[in-house]
């Protein structure tokens, strides 16, 4: 608590009074280098910067990804869930469940869906075998998760075999080159990611009519959280994205609990 007051303070205040110029100026900053990295994401090196430089980040990416989240949850709530059919497992669970219970879930929940869809993003080999088989767990396919895994084994004993065999100037022209491919291609292996991460989140729903695309915008404040945990990831560390994915839970259950 006191970090992210020192946060708030180092960025915003002046002589213990808040400055609206550095205020805009940081929003300006950070807005413009998320809007950036959503332009073309690069999987580069985690800054090494303060713990107030983090929590400041992490507050305005919660902010962002709240106000985002508030503005679609209105618009579906008026027009389109009811339009659609669809309606919230979460406002069920907030209704039902123990207060002890739900927030072991959604402070759970964080962690395992971080492991999947972002731990990957700096390590190919996690990325393309490993969260495959979990994504496919996450989307309720066990059988395809299954499938996917016997034959991601399979390219994997392949490939053991075809570097055995290499000399070692040959492995290390196939490690760089398979790192330019993955470096180059990381734009699309994020955005699918988030891209997946929005739509698991369909499952939140429990939908009567014909959805067809109204599903896509009703999951959208999800998506664009992925897409700034993935931002937050990338610059701080898996451990700073879990951390913003469940205060972003926590925040909008307890919202859902004070209108209960």
């Amino acid at each position: 608590m006191l970090s992210v007051l020192d946060a708030l303070q180092s960025q915003f205040l002046t002589y213990n009074r808040f400055n609206p110029m550095k205020f805009f100026e940081y929003v300006k900053r950070e807005g413009g280098d998320f809007k950036r990295f959503l332009v073309h994401p690069q999987r580069r090196k985690p800054n090494t910067e303060s713990l107030t430089a983090i929590g400041a980040r992490l507050l305005f990416l919660l902010a962002l990804t709240l106000l985002f989240g508030i503005f679609i949850s209105v618009l579906s709530t008026e027009f389109l869930m009811e339009w659609a059919g669809a309606e919230s497992k979460m406002d069920m669970k907030v209704k039902y469940l123990p207060t002890r219970e739900l927030l072991i879930v959604i402070l759970f929940a964080p962690v395992i869906e971080e492991l999947i869809f972002r731990a990957g993003l700096r390590k190919a080999k996690y990325s393309l075998f490993v969260c495959p088989p979990l994504l496919a767990l996450a989307l309720l396919a066990p059988k395809s998760a299954l499938v996917l895994a016997i034959v991601i084994c399979a390219i994997a004993i392949i490939d053991f075999f075809v570097r055995k065999r290499a000399d070692a100037e040959a492995k290390t022209a196939l490690k760089f080159a398979r790192a330019r491919s993955y470096l180059l291609r990381f734009p699309w292996i994020f955005w699918f990611y988030s891209l997946c991460f929005g739509f698991v989140h369909m499952s939140n729903y429990t939908v009567s009519g014909t959805p067809g695309l109204l599903m896509v915008v009703i999951v959208a404040p999800q998506f664009f959280a992925g897409l700034a945990v993935g931002y937050l990831r990338l610059r701080n560390g898996i451990l700073s994205g879990m951390i913003l994915h469940a205060s972003y839970n926590c925040v909008l259950v307890a919202i859902s609990m004070a209108a209960r």
